[in-house]
């Protein structure tokens, strides 16, 4: 079904957005009658106004979190790769360096229904109920803060077409540890560590590495760049938009 909507839409419509190089290789490969429909487009996320003028610390006593954690705010569907980052943080635990992981999102994968008590059931049997701490579904203006206050990002998943959460951090300023995939590659994030998205002991490896050299609060430098970055990101998102629209005309 999945398919014959993509061929379909590839039929009918006069121009085609992909985000990065990746897809529109697979999308040209995938119909390749519509070859000339494709224009290339990445996206560039919205931080919303005057988010460096609020306290990254008042969210984080909102949600009673510790002074120093990892965040992976996403949905909590399969291709993400929670159980990998999970089974990293078990690891860093068994070791005696023990991280905070934060998790946000939406707790359930329609295409996999018991994937999320599968996650539940990890963090129990392995007692990491304190290492792992799920908040749910947030308003953006509380994600925005708590990845602020957070020393470092994660984004473990095995598959994206352009990561709106690396987009997030080059926004921020933030260090990210970042799947070793083609499209986060492409992405070329700022502030990044790459790892094998299916090795969880690189990843544990990598994070007890730089752990105690990370920014311990938002730093002001970085997220003034990021900043400029992150508008820019946008002014050049809407022209290269209005140039594929008027190109259609």
């Amino acid at each position: 079904m999945r398919s014959w909507l993509f061929k379909k839409m590839a039929r009918k419509a006069d121009k085609i957005i992909v985000s990065n190089p990746f897809s529109y290789n697979d999308a040209c490969r995938l119909a390749p009658k519509a070859k000339n429909k494709f224009e290339l487009l990445p996206f560039c996320m919205y931080l919303g106004d005057n988010w460096r003028k609020e306290d990254p610390e008042v969210y984080r006593e909102q949600y009673n979190l510790p002074e120093n954690y990892l965040m992976f705010p996403s949905q909590f569907w399969k291709h993400k790769n929670h159980l990998m980052l999970f089974e990293a943080i078990h690891k860093l635990k068994k070791q005696g360096k023990p991280v905070v992981l934060v998790c946000t999102g939406a707790f359930h994968d329609f295409r996999f229904p018991d994937y999320a008590d599968s996650l539940k059931n990890f963090i129990h049997e392995q007692g990491l109920e304190e290492e792992i701490r799920i908040l749910g579904l947030l308003p953006r203006k509380d994600q925005v803060q708590l990845m602020r206050g957070a020393r470092a990002i994660v984004q473990p998943s095995l598959f994206e077409g352009w990561s709106a959460l690396l987009e997030d951090c080059r926004g921020l300023g933030k260090t990210v540890f970042v799947s070793r995939t083609p499209m986060h590659l492409e992405q070329e994030p700022d502030h990044a560590f790459f790892f094998d998205p299916h090795s969880s002991s690189e990843l544990a490896e990598l994070i007890d590495q730089h752990w105690d050299s990370l920014p311990m609060r938002a730093d002001p430098a970085r997220e003034q760049m990021g900043e400029r970055k992150n508008i820019d990101g946008l002014k050049n998102f809407a022209r290269r938009f209005l140039e594929i629209c008027q190109s259609s005309l």
